[in-house]
């Protein structure tokens, strides 16, 4: 996985190295709320980074668990928690060898399969964190020549909007692989956009192009009621 601790201290920042995130963040909120019920739901955020997503989520009244691999950026989102007086549970630890010790009603894995050696295995490990009726939410890239274009000549080395080097083409994910192997663990596909990101308005919005950056959801399905 890249190494992100370079950029612990300023991750918070929204105009600083990982201003595009920040960007795109309302939106996977705005998808993943979709799917969220009533709190306190326990929902784990696998490859937290910084917490964006596990702070928002804590403010909602839900509770979280945050693991990241970077020891610096799980420190950076623990600082940020508790200036926001908010309680999380933070663990630095690789995503394969996270071992929880309960099941969550969801698991979100953002912006981070892109990052990993085996993105389809640790993808049925985090299902495994799931309880029965649980919901997995996903972000990555699609594996196209337009995500290629997009996210690393264009995003990289012409815009320079993220760092170079962020992003390797063969760690991107076909987003039918992807579902295919999600639906062989006996989840149902519920949602998939795209995200498209204007670099020069800063703003996202979702989308049916999934040929670059794409976001999913997928549940158990529902025990049908007796008759």
């Amino acid at each position: 996985m890249n190494d992100f601790n370079q950029y612990a201290k300023t991750w918070h920042q929204p105009h600083g190295p990982m201003q595009a995130l920040h960007h795109i963040h309302p939106i996977r909120m705005s998808f993943i709320q979709e799917f969220l019920s009533k709190p306190p739901l326990k929902i784990l955020d696998a490859g937290c980074a910084g917490g964006l997503i596990s702070l928002d989520l804590a403010k909602l009244g839900h509770q979280v668990t945050g693991v990241d691999l970077s020891p610096d950026l799980i420190e950076q989102a623990r600082i940020k928690s508790d200036e926001l007086k908010l309680d999380i549970q933070w663990v630095n630890c690789a995503l394969e060898s996270f071992e929880p010790n309960e099941k969550y009603d969801m698991v979100i894995c953002s912006e981070v399969l892109e990052h990993v050696t085996d993105p389809l295995q640790i993808t049925k490990r985090l299902i495994s964190h799931l309880n029965p009726d649980g919901t997995i939410i996903i972000s990555t890239i699609n594996r196209t020549l337009t995500a290629f274009a997009s996210a690393i000549l264009g995003a990289e080395y012409l815009l320079q909007i993220i760092p170079k080097g962020t992003h390797r083409y063969d760690g991107f994910i076909d987003s039918k692989q992807l579902i295919y192997s999600i639906e062989e663990t006996g989840l149902i596909l519920k949602r998939l956009s795209g995200i498209c990101y204007n670099p020069l308005t800063y703003s996202a919005q979702l989308t049916r192009d999934t040929s670059v950056n794409y976001i999913l959801s997928a549940q158990y399905p529902r025990p049908s009621s007796p008759k």
